[in-house]
């Protein structure tokens, strides 16, 4: 071991940068809610879909 490395201790990890990311989305059209508290994070490099029950994405 070296200086400051503690036996047994895993390397620290760091969280991914986001390409996207939401919290709580809400969308209305009129008095119709077509999304409600939506909360999603994609990090760079990932592929992602999302489809509704109609298979609109």
């Amino acid at each position: 071991m070296t200086g400051g490395e503690v036996a047994g201790a895993s390397p620290r990890t760091v969280a991914p940068a986001l390409a996207i990311e939401t919290r709580g989305l809400r969308k209305e059209y009129g008095e119709q809610v077509a999304v409600h508290d939506v909360t999603i994070a994609v990090p760079e490099g990932e592929v992602f879909g999302f489809l509704g029950p109609n298979g609109a994405g």
